[in-house]
């Protein structure tokens, strides 16, 4: 787990100084650089912090003109999650609760959002210098040479960076905002900041009269439960006397279950205190359920202090539970099948599909599970419960993607930063292992994908790089889709149109395709679609969790 000490220290700090963000960012690129010195943070130097500040009033001031806000008592602002674009949110609630209800924000928000819940977009900000910065300090770029240690240390100064930009952002642009001052005389206004999974950090309290402490609410009555959330800290947790037998009255989760995304002294200090490592929630769901993959470390620790790896008595099992989590690995899957755990509801070829590059070693984690998986007999030609091969999803989600991006650009202009989980890499990498490049699109009726169509047909036209794999591995582009056309019909459409959000790479896609037309039929490399050979050199036989895939949870994909 990387140190998130760097970070606090500089919050503190800021907190109490208030500079502007220009020289506030100037002591964070001092304390990076000599915290971390063998690093390249010094190539930060020259970012223009300040610039990102009138941005930002901009953007509450848009965001309450075409969302007024109803009377709020506490704001949050996103911190930039390392595993995704640079961007901040803002989330309002009616009121500032206690420290035991995160401060009010365990309540349902208020603002702002459409009506299924989401965040709207106009309540989104990109921050184009925190992800210039992460980009300069080898975040972005993955180095095959950078060892797990050298990784964590960059990742310390990403959040140490992201964390800050935004402190002083608000500290600074609130003041400014139509918000602040539409706030009534004797109204304080609780500003917390924090990371999207559920953490909150206060910063203060604003009022007309400027800056605060953070408005104080009286503590939960004596003699009642403490109740542990996802942004306690385990220590201090039991520091304080928390009750370490505690669980939810509606969910029956434990404080284990709560720590689940904590950090290994945390999980420790829980342990210690008596923390049943076998907890089991009013799901049936256990400890190590909800921990899912996380750090082996962890995983190791609670099977050695006696957590029994059991699987619920419905739903996902625990080994289901492992492969769809992002941070699952090659190594994770070893030791859970060692243990004897068994896929229920899962497809792991199909997950892998839907995976995106989230982080920067994700690719060489898929393909480690995608050898993983294939040498134990699953196909990777096998389609999942729509007909939809492991291949053909991971093209349709990019594709989708690529659409969503494009509506997003015509709405708001171009934007800095990683748009999309190169879904598209994905594919190449079910290439690679042997996804058949000329499987028909059998499922229901696509925007994007005409009828029995191949994946050549597919209506992206970003770039030309997938249209070249799939050539490159044998894929037919003499092949027609139900209406009779070939994949070069529709890329001489998009090209047509350059200007077209998505299509700049129309042409480049239409010249392969004419290229690969002009050679002799027959040509192609052959495609293997079925399982590789086992060690003993016969076939492996395809799995019985091949047969009939079922629906399995959906990773969020922000």
């Amino acid at each position: 787990m990387y140190d998130v000490r760097l970070q606090q220290s500089l919050a503190r700090q800021l907190r109490r100084e208030r500079p502007t963000v220009a020289d506030g960012m100037k002591a964070v690129q001092a304390a990076l650089e000599k915290s971390f010195p063998s690093l390249n943070w010094k190539s930060c130097r020259d970012i223009n912090w300040q610039a990102g500040l009138d941005r930002w009033v901009a953007w509450m001031d848009n965001l309450v003109a075409v969302a007024p806000p109803p009377p709020l008592g506490l704001i949050w602002f996103e911190t930039p999650s390392e595993l995704n674009p640079a961007l901040t949110s803002v989330s309002g609630w009616a009121t500032v609760g206690s420290a035991e209800d995160a401060y009010g924000a365990d309540e349902d928000r208020i603002w702002p959002e459409d009506d299924s819940g989401t965040t709207l977009d106009s309540g989104l900000l990109d921050l184009p210098e925190v992800e210039e910065a992460w980009r300069r300090g080898g975040w972005r770029e993955e180095n095959p040479n950078a060892g797990d240690e050298q990784r964590e240390r960059i990742r310390s100064g990403v959040s140490a960076i992201a964390g800050s930009y935004v402190l002083l952002l608000v500290l600074s642009g609130l003041p400014r905002t139509r918000l602040a001052a539409g706030l009534p005389p004797a109204k304080s206004l609780g500003v917390a900041m924090g990371w999207a999974d559920g953490d909150i950090e206060p910063i203060g309290g604003y009022s007309a009269k400027g800056w605060k402490g953070f408005p104080r609410v009286r503590a939960a009555d004596k003699g009642v439960p403490q109740e542990f959330t996802y942004s306690d800290s385990g220590r201090d947790y039991v520091k304080r006397g928390g009750d370490i037998h505690y669980r939810d009255p509606k969910t029956g989760q434990s404080v284990l279950h709560f720590a689940c995304h904590s950090d290994f002294a945390d999980i420790k200090a829980l342990v210690d205190a008596g923390a049943d490592v076998n907890a089991v929630d009013a799901r049936g769901e256990s400890v190590l359920h909800a921990f899912g993959a996380a750090d082996l470390t962890i995983i190791k620790y609670l099977l050695a202090r006696g957590a029994i790896p059991r699987d619920p008595p419905s739903g996902e099992s625990l080994l289901d539970r492992v492969t769809w989590d992002g941070r699952c690995t090659a190594k994770h899957l070893e030791l859970f099948v060692s243990l004897g755990l068994k896929l229920r509801q899962v497809h792991p070829l199909v997950d892998i599909a839907e995976s995106g590059l989230h982080y920067p070693a994700r690719e060489r984690n898929l393909r480690d599970m995608l050898r993983f998986w294939l040498a134990r007999g699953f196909n990777i030609n096998t389609p999942d419960d729509q007909g939809r091969t492991p291949l053909w999803l991971s093209l349709e989600r990019h594709a989708r993607e690529l659409l969503e991006h494009n509506k997003w650009l015509a709405k708001n202009g171009p934007t800095l930063g990683t748009w999309d989980l190169q879904r598209d890499s994905v594919a190449r990498l079910l290439l690679e292992a042997g996804a058949d490049p000329n499987a028909r699109w059998t499922a229901k009726p696509h925007r994007l994908i005409p009828k029995n169509a191949t994946p050549l047909m597919l209506r992206r036209y970003d770039d030309d790089t997938l249209v070249a794999a799939l050539l490159r591995h044998g894929a037919d582009p003499h092949a027609t889709c139900a209406s009779g056309k070939t994949a070069l019909h529709y890329a001489q459409l998009a090209a047509k149109s350059p200007d077209t959000l998505g299509h700049q790479g129309a042409a480049k896609v239409v010249a392969l395709l004419e290229r690969a037309m002009r050679k002799p039929t027959g040509t192609a490399p052959p495609t293997r679609t079925s399982p590789p050979p086992t060690a003993s050199g016969t076939p492996a036989k395809p799995s019985r969790a091949t047969a009939k895939p079922k629906t399995h949870r959906k990773r969020d994909s922000r």
